[in-house]
């Protein structure tokens, strides 16, 4: 029997976005419930019309059939219909599958993004997070909310740094405040995930900070500021620094160090692998991790970094910086947050292999495999986690790349690594990203809008090509 398209989408979609852990302390994610929520949804579900609209746009990215493309807009559209209705509901509202259509929105805007639907991304976010508001504490009596929480605490954070937003109100001082970690049982409270989401809520507000300090004018008040806002990125960056330390052995990463020629400006982009080190894990959700611990040190290194030229009069994002300020190679600070920076750039990029389905495709591959000490992190021929490991990397791989001490030859091998996702799992967000200059500090060193970004790049083009 012939399966419909939009059954084939379903399973499509589902083999390549769901996959569960390896073992019980790592984040399995909140996808890992939409199964069993679509198994239960009516037809008439705003569920239901949601996982249809992101399948058939996943699937129809992948099998190059236009007409999917369509028929996704359409679930799309209906799926927003019942939601607002499902929205108007006090009872409905706070169902788990309400808040699970709204993640999807995010979702589908990442498969089908163009600059000018960037926006609603972050209304998803906001919308998202006013569900859980209006749930209060009892997302705390239950599993799959309590992983919608912290997809959504990811989004939160992502846009409270991108787009220098005090998120910490949000938590504290308000009856209809997110639970904080202290409000969880001890086992989740104590994980690894949770732990490094409680140093990594503490980034957006150092941004507010930083973003002020330029408002401020230069007198004493403004010098104290700035040695107070150094000291707490550098003691935020320390907490961070210990993180990795205090992992059971399940979370351990297994480095193979491999140093090749550095590529030419002919190959960069095509490389399969940067040629340095490559690290191995237990699952792909633990790698995932390890790269948000990666983020978040890359952001409060940036911090240091911003707000000691700052004190100086200069910028970064100045290719003569260095030069027109002296001084500040004298700054142990500064010095140390420049080394720590590009060792989490090179840690992003030893973790690709892994995230993307290392494969014994390629000579290298097949040393590492024939040799027994590398472990694959999807076994060949499954697509569907190797989509899923590329989804992870897209933004670390933009934040290493806008990182001031990356290499113009490793900046173009990060930028063809976000467009082989883009073209290979047919997610338009890496391209979008791929296309934003690398030069221009986003969003490490400047501050801004992804929609902001990707509106300045088109000019950039522009006047490259005139």
């Amino acid at each position: 029997m012939t399966q419909v398209p939009e059954d084939l989408a379903v399973n499509f979609f589902f083999r390549q976005y769901i996959l569960l852990s390896g073992h019980a302390d790592a984040p399995r994610g909140h996808l890992q419930f939409l199964p069993s929520l679509y198994t239960r949804a009516g037809p008439e579900s705003p569920l239901t019309a949601a996982t249809l609209a992101v399948s058939l746009a996943v699937f129809g990215n992948n099998s190059s059939r236009p007409d999917l493309i369509t028929r996704s807009r359409l679930k799309y559209g209906q799926a927003l219909k019942r939601t607002r209705e499902a929205l108007q509901d006090p009872v409905v509202s706070k169902n788990n599958d309400t808040l699970m259509t709204i993640l999807m929105f995010g979702l589908i805007e990442s498969v089908t993004a163009t600059p000018d639907s960037l926006p609603q991304w972050e209304n998803h976010t906001d919308a998202a997070i006013l569900l859980l508001k209006s749930r209060g504490k009892g997302v705390l009596r239950d599993e799959m909310c309590l992983r919608m929480l912290y997809t959504v605490q990811k989004q939160m954070i992502f846009h409270g740094i991108h787009g220098s937003r005090n998120i910490s109100e949000l938590f504290h001082g308000k009856e209809s405040a997110l639970p904080s970690s202290a409000d969880l049982p001890l086992p989740e409270r104590s994980s690894p995930a949770r732990r490094l989401t409680d140093l990594y809520l503490q980034i957006p507000d150092l941004q507010v900070l930083a973003m002020q300090l330029l408002q401020q004018p230069r007198n004493e008040s403004f010098v104290n500021s700035i040695k107070g806002l150094i000291d707490r990125a550098l003691e935020l960056d320390a907490a961070l620094a210990l993180w990795p330390s205090t992992l059971p052995t399940t979370w351990k990463r297994t480095r193979h160090t491999r140093v090749k020629p550095t590529p030419g400006d002919s190959d960069n982009e095509i490389l399969e692998e940067y040629p340095k080190n490559v690290d191995t894990y237990t699952d792909i959700w633990t790698a995932s991790v390890w790269n948000s611990y990666r983020v978040a040190r890359m952001f409060t290194l940036s911090i240091i970094i911003r707000v000691i030229s700052l004190s100086l009069g200069g910028s970064v994002l100045d290719p003569d910086f260095e030069n027109k300020h002296p001084e500040v190679l004298l700054i142990p600070a500064y010095g140390q947050a420049k080394e720590r920076l590009q060792e989490m750039v090179d840690e992003v990029c030893a973790s690709i292999p892994y995230h993307i389905g290392y494969t014994t495709d390629t000579k290298a591959s097949r040393e590492l495999y024939e040799s027994q000490k590398f472990r694959p992190s999807i076994p060949d021929g499954i697509l569907g986690a190797k989509a899923l490991g590329g989804t992870f990397l897209i933004s670390p791989l933009v934040v290493a790349r806008s990182a001031m001490t990356t290499p113009g030859d490793q900046r173009r091998w990060i930028r063809g690594r976000l467009m082989a996702i883009a073209q290979q799992y047919r997610a338009n967000i890496a391209k979008i990203l791929a296309e934003v200059n690398g030069e221009g500090g986003w969003p490490l060193f400047q501050m801004g809008t992804l929609k902001k970004q990707a509106m300045a790049n088109q000019a950039w083009t522009l006047r490259k090509k005139c």
